[in-house]
């Protein structure tokens, strides 16, 4: 696949295994602050269970930007690394179902506002 999208001598491929040391949680601990990324996951929940915007694009559209920059930090680590009631996996439902129940409605009235006068 890398060659024929002609990139393969550019590509870099990792394969990593865990094989032995230290356990995981306390790895996974120094290697990212789930604490700031749950403080994140909060902040998008309280964000986004509160009124929304009149605006249906206004509304898709920080629903989307917001949620791009917690991926930006969230490592989505497997359920058994994450501690016990990840916030993440409720942030990511509401995502989900916002999303799925505004974007029509933004949709709508995107092609409402970008039609040609005639």
């Amino acid at each position: 696949m890398l060659r024929e999208a002609g990139v393969h001598e550019e590509a870099q491929i990792f394969r990593s295994e865990y094989l032995a040391g230290g356990d995981l949680p306390t790895l996974v601990r120094q290697a990212w602050d789930l604490d700031e990324v749950a403080r994140e996951h909060e902040a998008f929940v309280s964000a986004f269970t509160a009124p929304p915007s009149a605006d249906p694009i206004v509304r898709v559209s920080t629903l989307v930007h917001t949620w791009r920059q917690i991926l930006l930090i969230d490592p989505a680590l497997p359920a058994e690394l994450l501690p016990p009631g990840w916030i993440g996996l409720r942030a990511a439902e509401l995502f989900h179902r916002q999303h799925a129940e505004w974007e029509p409605a933004a949709t709508r009235e995107w092609e409402r506002i970008s039609r040609q006068p005639r």
